[in-house]
Order: structure tokens, then sequence, then C-alpha cells
């Protein structure tokens, strides 16, 4: 069943990415920009857990695992950038200030440069499986070991990731204020209640889950407030 779910899900993101990229040529939109590439990377990371079992344990999944790591490590953070875009698109008068687009930037690089490259560097990947899935994964707990003996292993955490997902939280909620328009903030919701669910526990299906809904409000989001825009200068810094 997880199987069968994850090969659902990677069709679901990349329907998200045809959207998202018929969009940005439609509208030009720069926020767009900073929104499509971490769901790029998700139609292949669902394929690769859900073909795992099949690609067998190995040299060849722990490198096909690889990229989906570096993708989420390096690109995730973007989605900061992407909300101080969507909160300036949205109206929001202290989002049209040049130090918030710049605190989001900052804040975005700092996650990426200061912890993210690191994990990256450091990361170390074991065979984790549930139910019929085998994927490669920095934690491996007790219930996911893939043969008797198999030690455990525990990786850094998401800390990137939450920061990222609180920051859209608080912006969505101030869109949400501000506009009536709730669907950013429950997107960011969904996926932030999805993420804390130990994959340990149900495996990886709730995070793929989270992934799409909070893909779907983004790029909603970002058609909804832009409409207006149709090229990158339409977002550029305004003066203090």
């Amino acid at each position: 069943m997880t199987t069968i779910l994850l090969f659902i899900f990677a069709l679901a993101h990349a329907a998200l990415v045809v959207w998202g990229l018929m969009s940005l040529r439609r509208t030009r939109l720069a926020t767009m920009l900073m929104i499509l590439p971490a769901i790029v990377i998700l139609p292949y990371e669902n394929a690769i857990i859900a073909s795992g079992r099949w690609i067998g344990e190995g040299d060849l999944l722990r490198a096909l695992s690889w990229p989906r790591f570096a993708a989420h490590l390096l690109l995730a953070p973007l989605w900061i950038i992407a909300a101080g875009s969507l909160a300036r698109q949205a109206g929001l008068k202290w989002a049209q200030r040049r130090w918030a687009v710049v605190a989001f930037c900052v804040l975005a690089t700092a996650l990426i440069v200061a912890v993210n490259i690191p994990n990256l560097i450091q990361l170390q990947l074991h065979p984790a499986c549930f139910a019929e899935t085998l994927r490669y994964a920095e934690t491996v707990t007790a219930n996911q070991v893939c043969a008797p003996g198999q030690a455990l292993a525990r990786g850094g955490g998401p800390i990137a990731a939450i920061v990222a997902v609180v920051v859209v939280l608080i912006v969505a909620g101030l869109i949400w204020r501000a506009t009536k328009w709730p669907w950013l903030f429950l997107g960011a919701a969904v996926l932030f209640v999805t993420s804390a669910i130990p994959p340990s526990a149900v495996g990886p299906a709730p995070g793929s889950l989270g992934e799409v809904v909070m893909g779907a409000a983004f790029i909603a989001t970002a058609l909804r407030f832009g409409r207006d825009a149709v090229s990158p200068r339409h977002i550029a810094p305004q003066p203090a």
C-alpha cells in the first residue's frame, strides 16, 4: 500500500511541476523561481523510494538516493524567500520594505550555507525498511532495520526544514489575516503536521502527502496574488 501511495504522490508532484512551469511561462512570476526548484525533485524522490524494493540494497540505490537529500538541503530554504515575495505581492506593508526582502534572503542563505551544506558534506545514508519499502535514510530506528543485526543510525535533525516551514506558517498567517486567503497557511500547517510524524512509525507517505499539499498551496497562492506581475521586476525591492 505504501508503494502505491508513493507512486501516486510521484504523479501528483509531477502534475504540480507541469502546472508550475506552465504558470511560469504564462505569467513570468519571479516567485515561481523560488517555489518550483524544491518541487521539481519530488517526483524523483517518491519514485525512488517506491522503487527501492526492486532496485535492491546497495551502492546503486544509495547513489540514486543522494540527489534527493542534496536537493532538499539546498533548495527547500528557498521557500522562505518565496513566502516573503508572496507577502509583497499580497500587499502587506511591512513586506514592501527593503529590510524585509533582505531578511528573508539572508535567513534562507544562512540556513543553506551554515546548516545544510555542512550536513550534506557529512551525510551518511543507511538502508531503512518500512512495510514493503526499502530506501536509504540518515536515521534508522529499531523497527526500520532491513536485516537482523543491522546497526541503528541517528542522523541530524531537519533544523533548516523546520525553520523554513515555521517561517512560511507565520507569513501565511499574516497573509490570511490581511487578505482572507487561508490556503497557504493551511498547506503549511498540513506539511508541518505530516513532517512531525516520525517515518519510523508510519513510513514516508505522510511527509510526501504534506509536500503535495504545500506545493499546491504555494503555486495557487502565487497565481492568486501575482495576476498583475508579468516579469521579475515587479518584485524588485522598494526603497525603505
